[in-house]
């Protein structure tokens, strides 16, 4: 920890933590002010400000290589972006800056006089985010928060409530009380829950054994609560399946995620797990039960989403980066007094319960990221001893990160310079996924022409569009009947001026409509469809044929475009019977068609 120096006076003091204090409870806001900036960035450059004046000088803490590791391969997410994504890129690498460097360098200088005002007002902090709970007043303003993001800053933050506390046992049990009650009624993550209740007997068995039956009871009466509470259990979180016949929507994602490193091996493009993860999924048999409702909000795997956004390895140097903030505490408390054992014990178990709530929230977004930065900070403001070398070495590590975004910029704004309307699959990725796993351009499943370094030429469909030979075209309106609310719509700009519509807030998952036709030969076949999406909620459609489920979806909107089935069918001949599912309204289709493939 850093000495004050001999003219530190006691308002500074008192100034610094307050200023780390409003840094971190601004944090919560999702809100944004004039030109879009959000409000937390303000308080962040602001606080920080205040901060580095209030110490009157700057110091610089040595950046640790996994640190330095995660930002380089992070940036690789950059190479899945095409130049038509820069501003959108450039959005990404700011809220990272926030978080890796900006966070994290305000906390990691934090002085030790400065320390146990600093750790006893997180864990303010944190008895206000349990009191928040309540009534869920945390998705209301000032917080603003959603149910996951809340319940993982209860983790990450608890073990700095029970440090405040723990010579308080009453406030303590108090608080250990409220706490069961909110999440064991409240939380609907069973996960989350579990991550809360590790953290939390973890920290009272380090910190005094003497509270770990507290905080043991708290977890029991939590779990107990949970069991009983009414409505659906949140322990079914925690359940794959939504029936016997369909998979949650959130574990079909966990599956498409998986196929990332095939498909995506530079990673989708920083803020575009939405867009990659929906193409991946179309690889899948899976399609979600029409009764379900979407994902809970900010419920995804951090480290499965950072795989998805930029590459296995960016996924794995976060998990390494986590570790670093655990063992870098606990590596260093022979060396330390008992006050700061202490704090370096809540410190490692606050960096425990990020690493776990990474694995059921998101931990890098707007609410709760710098947090995660301030957390990772403190577990190096808490070693004895810091190297202090300089400005020099701290730009020299810090020239790596840079470069490899600077690098990775260069690349997307100069090699990925044509747009991938349909798939936004980058020329990097695309020669990538070829070049390491043997993927086709001809293999994607993708309308267009492909250039010979791989990159897709695309040919939005004319209505008049010829039917290649032995294709079999069926018109959207030629059903042979259907259920829910499909409907035939006229269409100027479709064939025949007609098209099968679902009609906007009608319902997703209701009614299908149903296709007989004749297949003179059999063989393998490729379904594709020319669609039309009105907007993001509602673009992609599925399919059944013959057992076997198909599902389209892409990003380019109103538009009419012909998309093509990521998979490839062998089918018999005679009379076949083809389904067409309602996954999301809104959307029009002007026809199918089964295309046979070259033997």
């Amino acid at each position: 920890m850093e000495q004050a120096t001999d003219g530190q006076t006691g308002w500074r003091l008192k100034a610094e933590v307050i200023a780390g204090l409003i840094i971190l409870a601004g944090a919560y806001s999702q809100s944004r002010v004039g030109l879009d900036l959000p409000v937390a960035t303000l308080i962040l450059a602001v606080g920080g400000v205040a901060i580095v004046f209030i110490r009157g000088k700057f110091r610089w803490p040595q950046l640790r290589w996994p640190q330095v590791l995660f930002l380089c391969l992070v940036s690789l997410g950059l190479l899945g972006l095409s130049r038509a994504d820069l501003k959108g890129s450039v959005r990404e690498l700011i809220q990272l800056g926030e978080i890796f460097l900006i966070s994290w360098y305000l906390f990691a200088t934090w002085r030790r006089e400065a320390m146990k005002p600093l750790l006893t007002g997180l864990g303010v902090l944190s008895l206000i985010l349990v009191l928040a709970g309540v009534l869920k007043l945390y998705q209301f303003p000032p917080f603003d928060l959603s149910e996951a993001r809340h319940a993982a800053l209860l983790v990450i933050g608890f073990p700095f409530l029970i440090l405040a506390l723990r010579r308080k046992k009453w406030w303590l049990l108090g608080a250990l009380a409220l706490s069961a009650l909110v999440l064991g009624l409240g939380l609907k993550n069973a996960g989350l829950l579990l991550c809360w209740g590790v953290t939390a007997v973890l920290t009272a068995l380090l910190l005094d054994r003497k509270l770990a039956a507290f905080a043991g009871g708290a977890v029991v009466l939590a779990l107990g609560l949970s069991l009983a509470a009414p409505g659906k259990s949140a322990w079914d979180s925690l359940n794959p399946r939504y029936d016997r016949q369909y998979r949650k929507r959130l574990f079909i994602e966990y599956s498409a995620s998986l196929l990332a490193p095939k498909y995506y091996p530079a990673g989708g493009g920083l803020g575009e797990y939405k867009r990659s993860v929906n193409s991946l999924k179309q690889y899948l048999e899976d399609q979600p039960s029409p009764g379900e409702e979407k994902i809970p909000r900010d419920s995804n795997n951090q480290y499965l989403l950072t795989m998805v956004e930029a590459g296995l390895p960016a996924a794995a140097a976060l998990l390494l980066l986590f570790g670093a903030g655990i063992a870098l505490p606990l590596l260093n408390l022979k060396n330390l007094q008992k006050e700061e054992k202490e704090a370096a014990l809540a410190v490692a178990c606050a960096a425990a319960g990020l690493l776990l709530a990474g694995l059921f929230s998101t931990v890098l977004g707007r609410g709760i990221g710098i947090w995660t930065g301030a957390v990772l900070g403190l577990s190096w403001a808490v070693l004895p001893k810091i190297t202090r070398t300089g400005f020099a070495p701290f730009a020299l590590r810090l020239a790596m990160p840079a470069l490899c975004v600077l690098s990775g910029l260069g690349i997307m704004v100069l090699v990925n310079r044509e747009t991938d309307e349909l798939e936004h699959v980058s020329r990097v990725n695309r020669s990538l996924r070829a070049g390491l796993f043997g993927v086709k351009p001809e293999d994607q499943g993708t309308e267009g022409e492909f250039t010979e370094s791989g990159l897709r030429i695309i040919r939005l469909t004319d209505v008049d569009e010829p039917v290649a030979a032995g294709t079999i075209r069926v018109e959207g309106e030629d059903y042979v009947r259907v259920t829910g609310f499909f409907r035939t719509v006229r269409a100027n700009d479709a064939s025949g001026n007609k098209a099968l519509e679902i009609p906007n807030d009608t319902g997703k998952g209701v009614g299908e409509a149903v296709y007989e036709f004749e297949l003179k030969e059999a063989g393998t076949y490729q379904l594709s469809a020319r669609v039309f999406w009105p907007d993001e909620c509602s673009n992609s459609l599925g399919f059944e044929i013959a057992g076997v489920k198909h599902s389209i979806s892409t990003e380019l909107l109103k538009t009419w475009h012909t998309l093509k089935s990521k998979k490839k069918q062998k089918l018999p001949a005679g009379k076949l019977t083809l389904k067409i599912r309602n996954l999301e309204d809104g959307i029009r289709l002007d026809y199918f068609e089964l295309e046979p493939l070259k033997k």
